[in-house]
């Protein structure tokens, strides 16, 4: 088993979105302080952060958790354009949509060298 030292996020994370999930505003915002978001590095993680607070209808809130994770590399557009997760209240804002607007373009990766069809040689 691994320690949990102060600086260990993990717990709180846990707890705000077990609370963001329930509803409960209270709980979240008490665990959901701009400092456990400042100690996330991982982009997925601020990803579902900025879900919790959609969830809350914390437009603010999901807006910074949005571009703290864009900041650390997250680019989807087509997931953020789609109101993908519990982003879907946010799609219509305006500060939501400039945000959209701020996302570089970026080719498509080539994810296989053949095709599925082709089967294994």
């Amino acid at each position: 088993m691994v320690a949990a030292g102060a600086a260990d996020f993990r717990g709180a994370f846990a707890t705000f979105l077990r609370c963001s999930l329930k509803g409960d505003e209270a709980g979240a915002l008490r665990v959901g302080t701009e400092e456990m978001e400042g100690s996330i590095s991982n982009e997925w993680l601020l990803r579902f952060m900025a879900d919790g607070w959609a969830l809350l209808g914390r437009k603010r809130e999901a807006l910074r958790a949005l571009r703290a994770a864009m900041k650390r590399g997250f680019i989807n557009p087509h997931d953020l354009a789609s109101g993908g997760g519990f982003l879907g209240p946010l799609v219509a804002d305006s500060e939501y949509q400039a945000l959209l607007a701020s996302l570089p373009e970026r080719p498509p990766r080539i994810l296989a060298t053949h095709s599925p069809d082709e089967g294994s040689r």
